[in-house]
């Protein structure tokens, strides 16, 4: 026998109490901070949580009581839209590792599977590593549950503003995951993390198409959503954290650590001066940072701008390492950065040229964050990137605009597809 768990507002959850008490129900003490009321009736007890979970203890004799509750959630997730998606990050104020961010899309219908133990669950607490591995596989179980995570590296924020690498990177998210939906059906959620006018604009244009968007700081504590969000960017990052610490041979308390402690300060300091992908050297350090300009280099049609020759194409040359013009062959740099904010999706199906990416990746950091369309024979020899937090890997490409890769001679042609 099984108890029952419901997710719920504070609202709703003053009403189930007052039907509880009508029936019979006798409150009790809460027995720790986290409960916000408990109420005996029958064989069972109901407790509410500050978490906004309600959960019904083992009983077969109050089958009519759970019913009423259902319906009163009902009632509920009635005044929702057809769909929330949710948006948070995690990783932005840490020293190690790449900056996590999660877009998850939630059919209003199986609000009502979130189970116990995710209800529960909190992201700001420390945990171990199979507490987040147990909670992201019950997560991907979940049958229409969609989500997307992209990365920010450390040397990207070394040089760029941070706040404004995040908007392009939510905007690329929101872009994804609402190709193909009514706008009219969607909740739209984002953490308040100091969102700019590029961002603002872009969510300002999709609320004018019906869609409902709230922008606000501690939005995992009110909203299912941008909680689910926020567990699913601090899962992925857990997993790359520990394959860091792993790899490189870091303890788990210096690359998790807090820099107020001398010891993780110490060993931050000696990373900081090494070449490694992982660490963001400008941590603590206050200085003003350059503007994601290299944005411009794609246009509104999705096309490379050179701005040598000034023509534009949708396609582009890798010769050397380099990023070089399809009609004049001056180099263009910062343009993996431009295509990985505004597409950021590489598919490739060349045997020649996987080898030539997997060895680009040994070699050079010019790819990473992107996320990879594999065959899935090739899978085996980027998981180690994908591991650690370097890139993504997908099998199956449902993505409005992505990068197809081919070889021309000796340099590789990164072709911009937009099926939009």
């Amino acid at each position: 026998m099984y108890g029952s768990t419901w997710v719920v507002t504070r609202e709703k959850a003053e009403r189930i109490r007052e039907e509880l008490i009508k029936r019979g129900g006798i409150e009790e003490n809460p027995k720790n901070i986290y409960e916000i009321w408990r109420i005996r009736l029958g064989n069972s007890t109901f407790i509410y949580y500050t978490s906004n979970k309600l959960y019904s203890t083992p009983s077969n004799e109050i089958s009519e009581i759970w019913e009423l509750i259902d319906l009163i959630i009902k009632s509920e997730n009635s005044n929702f839209k057809n769909y929330l998606l949710g948006f948070d990050e995690t990783g932005k104020g840490e020293p190690f590792g790449p900056l996590v961010l999660a877009g998850v899309m939630i059919p209003k219908e199986i609000l009502k599977n979130i189970s116990l133990e995710f209800s529960s669950s909190d992201t700001k607490k420390k945990h171990k590593y199979e507490y987040w591995e147990k909670l992201l596989f019950y997560l991907n179980s979940i049958e229409n549950l969609k989500y997307k995570i992209d990365l920010i590296m450390p040397r990207e924020i070394d040089r760029f503003n941070i706040n404004m690498l995040m908007d392009l990177a939510y905007e690329k998210l929101l872009s994804i995951l609402i190709h193909n939906v009514s706008l009219k059906d969607l909740r739209i959620v984002i953490d308040n993390y100091g969102i700019s006018n590029t961002l603002y604009r872009y969510l300002e244009a999709i609320k004018e198409k019906g869609a409902e968007i709230i922008t606000i700081s501690d939005s995992e504590d009110r909203f299912i959503e941008a909680k689910l969000a926020s567990f699913i960017a601090k899962a992925h990052r857990e997993k790359f954290l520990k394959k860091i610490s792993e790899i490189y041979r870091i303890e788990e308390e210096i690359i998790k650590g807090n820099l107020s402690d001398i010891y993780v300060r110490d060993r931050f300091l000696q990373y900081k001066n090494q070449d490694f992908w992982f660490v963001r050297r400008s941590f603590g350090e206050k200085k003003i940072k350059e503007k994601p300009s290299f944005i411009n280099m794609i246009d509104e049609e999705g096309r490379v701008l050179c701005f040598f020759c000034g023509r534009v194409s949708y396609q582009a040359i890798l010769d050397n390492h380099k990023f070089k013009c399809l009609y004049c062959g001056k180099e263009i740099k910062d343009l993996e950065l431009a295509l990985k904010y505004k597409y950021g999706v590489i598919r490739i199906e060349d045997k020649r040229v996987i080898e030539m990416i997997l060895d680009i990746l040994k070699h050079k950091n010019i790819l990473d964050g992107f996320n990879f369309i594999l065959p899935e024979d090739s899978l085996q020899a980027f998981l180690p990137f994908r591991d650690m937090g370097r890139i993504l890997i997908e099998t199956k490409n449902s993505y409005p605009k992505y990068i197809e890769l081919n070889l021309q001679g000796d340099s590789i042609v990164f072709s911009l597809i937009r099926n939009v």
